[in-house]
């Protein structure tokens, strides 16, 4: 790892004739620029002998967020992408069924929308064990587009609760 004054951080360094001989005293590596809110740059690079090639400027928006997966935990799921998510980003549900929290309520401690495919395909439950949501103090949680299943717990409230 190093870095560089207009890209801030590079990756590790790469011999290319490890992958193929023919492009012997090739180097390759990556480099993550400047990052304004949400957005990453990168860029690739590569060297040799005869001189240097650098890749266009390239962008990855981390603002929107993709959720696969009914599973309470892992990646690609609602708590695995809500517990990673940047402030102010969007989260979309693609998976179709019911989420069955088993590892306790969902927290949201940074303002963010989730939107579902639809109240009819898919549902958050608590799975008779916990509440669903809790959405720290001044936080913004815009949620759509799916159905929130409130289960029989005692309520102890600390903030404000789905």
């Amino acid at each position: 790892m190093g870095t560089n004054l207009t890209y801030g951080h590079t990756s590790a360094v790469v011999d290319a004739s490890s992958f193929n001989p023919g492009m012997s005293n090739v180097v390759v590596s990556t480099a993550i620029g400047p990052v304004s809110f949400g957005t990453i740059h990168y860029r690739a690079a590569a060297s040799n002998s005869l001189g240097q090639a650098v890749g266009e400027d390239l962008t990855f928006d981390t603002t929107r967020l993709g959720v696969n997966s009914l599973a309470d935990y892992e990646p690609g799921s609602l708590r695995y992408v809500l517990s990673n998510a940047l402030p102010e980003t969007t989260v979309f549900v693609s998976a179709v069924g019911t989420i069955a929290l088993t590892n306790g309520e969902l927290v949201i401690d940074r303002n963010v929308r989730i939107q579902g495919l639809g109240a009819d395909r898919l549902a958050i439950s608590g799975s008779l064990t916990s509440r669903v949501l809790r959405i720290s103090s001044g936080v913004s949680a815009h949620i759509s587009g799916l159905t929130i299943r409130t289960d029989e717990v005692p309520m102890a409230l600390t903030g404000p609760t789905v």
